[in-house]
This record gives structure tokens, sequence and C-alpha cells, in this order.
């Protein structure tokens, strides 16, 4: 966009929600961005603006589609109409606007049951950014499929600590159907850092409430120690040599 263009529209804003959502349509894609960013401002005050939005997210430039996820994200209850075309934008080919569509979806959540298969095939991402709202929205969307659970699971060993933060917070939830999971919470109980124990924790006293985790902490700790002790002799012995 070039800075004189862009100017020229900016000069022209629209002054009411019709116009807007008729920007929206404009043939020049700078006119619907500063439109999309224009509702971002406006906020939930026009369920209008859905619609308009949720064609947006179908925009042929990546940051109309970007700046529509940004606009969906604040727009309240209402935007929930949109989340097919949030959910279609987690495969985009751009990584930016699969993070927007993701932190747009966290924002959203909880989110209807037909949302939970493309969250979780999202967990794959490689951008850490989607992982991690991905995992936020199932933790607060409570989905019951197995599948989904075994997920969460493998994300519990994910390198960023919100997403298995997020995931151990979402098995919690899930009831029996995630118990698939108490082993790796268990080791996840075990060995990660606090905030993360804590949350494995709490989700191992829901799905399995009469699983005393302390005796397997003490084994735990117990092979640590020696662990510790063998490599101290080794090191020693390395010494004396």
């Amino acid at each position: 966009m070039h800075a004189q263009t862009s100017s020229a529209v900016l000069a022209s804003q629209p002054t009411n929600s019709d116009e807007l959502v008729e920007q929206t349509l404009a043939t020049d894609p700078i006119q619907r961005y500063y439109a999309a960013k224009g509702i971002a401002e406006l906020g939930p005050v026009d369920p209008a603006f859905i619609p308009a939005l949720h064609h947006l997210l179908q925009d042929p430039e990546f940051n109309i589609r970007l700046a529509a996820c940004d606009a969906l994200s604040v727009m309240g209850r209402d935007a929930k109409l949109a989340v097919s075309g949030l959910c279609h934008l987690l495969k985009d080919k751009t990584t930016g606007v699969r993070e927007g569509a993701a932190r747009a979806l966290h924002a959203l959540s909880p989110l209807p049951q037909s949302t939970h298969r493309p969250l979780t095939l999202a967990l794959a991402d490689f951008n850490p950014k989607v992982r991690e709202h991905v995992a936020a929205a199932l933790s607060k969307s409570q989905p019951n499929s197995v599948n989904v659970a075994i997920a969460l699971r493998d994300a519990l060993f994910d390198q960023v600590e919100g997403v298995r933060w997020y995931a151990a917070a979402a098995l919690g939830e899930m009831g029996s159907i995630a118990k698939v999971a108490v082993p790796a919470l268990v080791t996840v109980y075990l060995e990660d850092v606090e905030v993360i124990k804590s949350a494995a924790l709490e989700a191992v006293n829901k799905l399995a409430p009469n699983l005393d985790i302390c005796p397997i902490r003490n084994i735990n700790l117990t092979k640590q120690r020696k662990l510790r002790e063998l490599n101290n002799k080794e090191i020693t012995v390395q010494a004396l040599q």
C-alpha cells in the first residue's frame, strides 16, 4: 500500500456502520483493509458487521484476512457466527493469518463441537502461537472426543510452556474420556516446571481422584537421587584416573 493512497483512503473513512459494511465490498483492497480496521475500532456495536467480516475472511489479500480475524476477535458472542470461516483459516498458507485466526477463536471460546477437529489439527502447526491459542480455545470448550484427548496428551510435551499448561487444563475438563492421558499427566507432574506441574496435578485429581500420586513422586525422587549419586561417582572416578 502506497503512503499517498493510504492517506487518501484515511481521509475519506466511513462515518457510520452502513458505510463501513459497504466499504468491505470495495474493489480497492486498501479500502477493504481499512474497513476491517474501522470495524475493529468500533467493536461489537452492529451485528451487520459479522457477515461482512466473514466475507473478508475469504479475501485474496492476506493482510485483509488477518484484519478481519482481528476485528472478529473483539466482536463478542455475535462473532461466533463466523467461527467456521476462522477454522478454515487455520489451514491458511500465511502463518500470520493462521495465528490471527487462532487468536480470534481463543477470544471467542468456548466454541461449538464443530470446531474441535480443526482446532485439534492445528495443535501440530509449526507456529507456537497458533498451537498455544488453539490449546487455550480447547481448554475452554470441553471437547468430548478421544481423538482430541490423544492430541492434547501429545501436546503435554510441546516445547512451549503455554501449550503444555492449556493442554493439561483442557484434559482436566474432559471427564472420563481423557483418562487415556493420565499416565502422561503424571509424567508431566513429575518432570515439568512448577506451573505445569500444578495444572497436571489438578487434571489428574479430576480424572483419577483415587490415584495417590505421592508414592509415584517419591519413587521418582529416589531414582533421581540415585542417578545423581551414580553420576557423582563417575565424575570422582574420572577425576582420579
